[in-house]
């Protein structure tokens, strides 16, 4: 091909020449790790952009493919091709990383040393941004709370007006309706915006349970509520409670098994160190894994030994580590075996590649830990406000049911006619609505500060759902009692009434 070929109508087909993707996140991270540990095996630069293209990193593996395709097949030169598609990449970190390493493999420098200094900045980058994603978390949490705490007494205050006005229903509704759109559409913000951490995938049969008990829990949750509602005697609250128990199945399901996942993470850094070193001695993974078995590594020694049993039963490297990372279920294991076996396969540096992977693991770890402890504040907080705001409304509809009781017995008079409570029908539809959309923000808002698989969400929903409900009818049940002894003490009855 003519070295006058015009490459712009060819330049908007690559990968990474159109579409938008983060500035920076963890498939980079891996992704110049992955390129680092190849670079340990000291091969070339157009072999490092092959292999690092046949792997499943998407954009950037789309991308280095077309570097290598352009710089070989169209024979323009790696450098050259680095550069050109550098020049349309949208990335603006990856974009910077394709320019200097135009440079690098231009100039002849050493690959080891480009790809060990960048992946040093990278994790640095990565890790800062991280930081500050934290910061803005914790500065959004509290404005949310702060926005929940007000939403209830703004709520409670446009009832006692909207009583002294008459008794206007349809205020109350769009008040309520832009207070849940509110808080709806918060969260649906810091969802956009903050890191999802996925801690698992779902390649293995960690989810099977969950998978076969979802729909029929959903099921019978909304078959139950309606077959409440149908009941006599049965308290609209208690039929929102009835509802959440089902949900509470499969999130508990989805909780327990990211917890056992999520162990994984403590153990794996010494154990990728371990054997990285003994391999680099005995070059058999085999040997080296009957050695490492020799110490405990938790949850992890039985996959590593299910592991052991694949490679005497002469199991190539790449699918053993492969298998290794289903049964594991973990995503972050997943993305260091990644870079083990074919490191492993290439003749790579292994104790250098498994002293860089433990202690990225080990850092990636400690960010995560920081989030844990920012969600597990927020998750209290979340709770009292979730009680508070149902109790503020509960209360503020045993109000209306005393003072509708007693203007149903009274005739017309001037402040008969002029304080009018809500109607008790359009509170016991408003409430109900109220407890359900706030356990489903609520829910949501703590999984998002949570991170990680986001099926355990449907536990947090169901908790609330169970304990608004439950909230709502105590409260409701203490007004009426409340109200009822003063009534008792001092009945209307006895009161004139002008008019009447």
């Amino acid at each position: 091909m003519s070295a006058g070929l015009d490459l712009k109508k060819f330049l908007p087909f690559l990968p990474g020449a159109s579409g938008k993707a983060n500035a920076l996140d963890d498939v980079l991270v891996y992704f110049v790790t992955f390129l680092y540990a190849l670079s340990t095996a000291e091969i070339s630069p157009a072999n490092l952009l092959k292999t690092a293209g046949s792997v499943g990193y998407g954009t950037y593996s789309k991308t280095v493919m077309e570097i290598h395709n352009l710089g070989l097949r169209w024979q323009y030169g790696i450098a050259t091709a680095a550069g050109i598609v550098a020049s349309q990449v949208q990335n603006e970190e990856f974009k910077l990383f394709l320019m200097k390493l135009e440079q690098v493999i231009r100039l002849g420098d050493s690959l080891h040393d480009f790809m060990k200094g960048e992946m040093a900045a990278v994790v640095s980058a990565y890790a800062a941004a991280y930081e500050r994603s934290m910061e803005s978390l914790k500065l959004l949490l509290g404005m949310y709370s702060t926005l929940m705490s007000t939403a209830s007494f703004m709520i409670a205050a446009m009832m006692v007006m909207s009583m002294i006005g008459g008794g206007d229903s349809q205020t109350i509704v769009m008040i309520v309706f832009a207070v849940i759109a509110g808080l709806g559409a918060f969260s649906l913000m810091m969802y956009v915006i903050f890191p999802k951490d996925k801690l698992m995938h779902e390649r293995g049969d960690h989810m099977n349970r969950f998978k076969k008990l979802f729909i029929p829990c959903v099921a019978a949750a909304g078959g139950l509520g309606v077959a409440l509602m149908f009941v006599p005697g049965v308290p609209t609250e208690l039929v929102v409670s009835a509802i959440g128990g089902p949900l509470i199945i499969p999130g508990f399901i989805a909780r327990s098994v990211e917890s056992k996942v999520k162990k994984l993470d403590e153990s794996y850094p010494s154990f990728m160190r371990h054997l990285t070193e003994i391999y680099a001695t005995v070059g058999s993974l085999g040997q080296a894994l009957k050695t490492v078995m020799k110490s405990d590594f938790g949850g992890l020694s039985v996959h590593a030994r299910s592991m052991l049993n694949r490679v005497l039963n002469r199991v190539t490297m790449e699918d053993a580590f492969d298998l290794f990372s289903v049964d594991t279920g973990n995503e972050l294991i997943t993305a260091s075996n990644k870079v083990v076996s074919v490191s492993m396969v290439k003749g790579g540096n292994m104790i250098e590649v498994g002293e860089t992977l433990a202690n990225l693991t080990t850092k990636l770890n400690d960010l995560r830990k920081k989030r844990q402890q920012v969600s597990k504040a927020f998750e209290s907080t979340a709770l009292i406000l979730h009680v508070l705001t149902i109790a503020v409304m509960s209360f503020m509809k045993g109000i209306f049911n005393f003072f509708s009781d007693i203007f149903s017995n009274v005739n017309a008079s001037v402040g008969a006619s002029v304080i009018q409570p809500v109607p008790t029908e359009t509170m016991n539809i408003i409430l109900p609505a109220m407890v359900i959309a706030l356990a489903g923000i609520n829910g949501l808002v703590i999984k998002i500060s949570q991170g990680g698989m986001f099926k355990t969400v449907w536990f947090n929903i169901g908790l609330l759902l169970i304990i608004g409900g439950i909230v709502s009818f105590g409260v409701q049940q203490f007004v009426a009692q409340m109200f009822g002894d003063i009534i008792g003490d001092n009945p209307f009855g006895d009161i004139a009434v002008p008019g009447s």
